[in-house]
């Protein structure tokens, strides 16, 4: 259904995300408290999506 260059894109993408720090922001949380208070749940969720896709090593 879809090619392996697009399939591939989207870690390519996660990985493009990931800030100086090593985390991943969040576009979930009404404020910058929540905000932060989610980031290591989805900094958390992309290594295990990153790691299912052979991106990361072990």
């Amino acid at each position: 259904m879809f090619s392996k260059e697009t399939i591939d894109a989207d870690p390519d993408e996660l990985i493009n995300y990931q800030k100086e720090d090593g985390r991943w922001g969040t576009w979930y949380g009404l404020s910058a408290g929540m905000k932060l208070e989610w980031t290591g749940v989805q900094t958390l969720w992309i290594l295990k999506t990153l790691k299912q896709y052979d991106r990361i090593e072990n």
